[in-house]
């Protein structure tokens, strides 16, 4: 992990120490916006055995660095070990096949390669058509015409697929919390869901009496079941 001298020192005793909370303690006093910060975190979650916030911290790593053998190894270990204390199906009761594949599959890499391979393809074709004799000039229209659709077919595609699957951003369960049919502790209790379960946002959000630390989230917590919970009970992507 990137981090100063003498706190990287002080990281690597704790570990050959095997003092597991000293070292968990040491990163969250100091943290970083990073794929190799939020993997140290779900690593020592996972030594502490917390295994819902190691997998979501994983997670998190992975969203910053989706294509990471050792983040994807890493996340796929802890969501099979939250899944056999709290069921495969608890561990993301929420989303829906689109959204599923999105997750697994993000699609903003792709996005700037069709767009960007559109553009290349439009720029060499333009220089090719003023290159060749007249006689194919139609031709090379025809081309440029045909090649033009299919990439900005399959740019558009692209584009729907990510905003339909992402629409309703992830978070998961920071601790057991309890959700509730309105923005308040007052409101009905509606079910109780335990660390590590994933969840999604819908946009909506209140802020309490207490002012922004008091703030409530709306969430998907089941199929399209939506409930109430205490924004500090999240962890963000």
């Amino acid at each position: 992990m990137a981090m100063d001298a003498a706190l990287s020192q002080e990281f690597s005793k704790h570990l050959s120490e095997q003092k597991w909370d000293a070292a968990l303690q040491l990163l969250l006093k100091n943290p970083r916006n990073s794929a190799d910060y939020f993997f140290d975190l779900g690593a020592l979650y996972s030594r502490v055995d917390k295994p819902g916030l190691s997998y979501a911290f994983f997670e998190k790593a992975r969203a910053r660095n989706p294509f990471d053998s050792k983040i994807l190894a890493a996340s796929q270990q802890a969501r099979e070990k939250l899944g056999a204390l709290i069921g495969e199906v608890g561990v993301d009761p929420v989303s829906d096949p689109l959204e599923a594949w999105v997750d697994r599959f993000p699609l903003d890499g792709l996005e700037a390669f069709l767009g960007w391979g559109f553009f290349g393809i439009l720029l060499l074709l333009l220089r090719w058509a003023a290159k060749v004799q007249w006689n194919f000039k139609a031709w090379i229209r025809l081309q440029m015409v045909s090649w033009g659709l299919f990439w900005g077919a399959a740019y558009l595609s692209v584009l729907s697929l990510n905003f339909w699957g992402t629409r309703h951003p992830v978070a998961f369960i920071r601790e057991t919390v309890t959700l509730r049919s309105g923005p308040a502790e007052r409101f009905l209790e509606i079910s109780r869901l335990p660390p590590g379960t994933k969840i999604r946002m819908t946009g909506m959000s209140d802020t309490g009496p207490g002012g922004p630390s008091d703030s409530w989230l709306q969430i998907r917590f089941q199929g399209r079941d939506l409930a109430w919970v205490p924004a500090s009970s999240l962890l963000l992507l």
